[in-house]
């Protein structure tokens, strides 16, 4: 409609011109008559610059989207990164692989960067997060055996890897802003700790809601200041646990 309108505005200051003897009227309309002709083109090349612009756009967001998975992959690589190092028993030194630890923290602190940038990738990354855990946690004995005080767990050495990679997973689960757990209720998940072996872990000010223990042993935990609404606990030994001005 506009760009007809523009033709036929641009067909009437031809005729003006053409019937009128005035040479004012002349000089204004010889003027006005490139203007409305560019006008004309523009109107013309606006669907296309539209489309173009539309197609750059979802290039871009497919570009970002590719780029945040190329780094989950990378970051999940690098939980199970391992180095060689020598050591020497009996005279002789030999080579051994173990957990390179500075790696996999610099993983799991990657997938905490971009599950805070990129809300839409929450839920995944707290879903690798959690099966790391439960992977390198898993339960040793049943809990019901708790029931003998004398009886301490922490003697089974429950870690696969160094306890301070399980720490700062947990610290990053407990580092979740609003913005996050609100993410994981409109989706309606919940964190899986289920039947893992924790012993001997400190936390302050830690956000542990949205969060299920079912089956887990939960052995020597300090927590002081940290939240646990919502958060399910079953078949727990209360009396090794201390619960320090805590939201229940």
């Amino acid at each position: 409609m506009l760009m007809g309108a523009f033709l036929l505005t641009t067909f009437q200051l031809t005729q003006e011109i053409l019937a009128t003897s005035n040479q004012d009227i002349i000089r204004q309309l010889a003027i006005a008559l490139p203007a409305v002709a560019a006008a004309s083109a523009g109107l013309i090349a606006l669907p296309i610059t539209l489309n173009r612009l539309q197609l750059t756009n979802r290039q871009t967001r497919a570009e970002e989207e590719g780029l945040i998975t190329d780094c989950i992959n990378a970051a999940v690589l690098g939980l199970g990164a391992e180095k060689i190092v020598k050591v020497t028993e009996d005279g002789q030194v030999i080579e051994r692989t173990e957990p390179n630890v500075e790696v996999r923290i610099g993983a799991i602190l990657a997938l905490e960067r971009i599950a805070r940038k990129n809300l839409n990738e929450h839920v995944l990354v707290m879903e690798i997060l959690c099966a790391f855990i439960r992977q390198n946690c898993e339960r040793k004995l049943d809990p019901l055996d708790l029931r003998d005080l004398d009886f301490d767990p922490s003697y089974l050495d429950p870690f696969s890897i160094p306890p301070i990679v399980i720490n700062t997973v947990l610290n990053v689960i407990g580092r979740r802003n609003e913005k996050q757990i609100e993410t994981e209720l409109h989706e309606k998940f919940t964190l899986d700790l289920t039947d893992c072996h924790l012993v001997g872990f400190h936390f302050l000010n830690a956000n542990f809601q949205n969060i299920s223990f079912s089956g887990s042993i939960l052995w020597h935990l300090y927590f002081r200041n940290c939240n646990f609404r919502g958060t399910i606990f079953q078949l727990m030994n209360e009396a090794s646990l201390e619960f320090d001005n805590c939201k229940m």
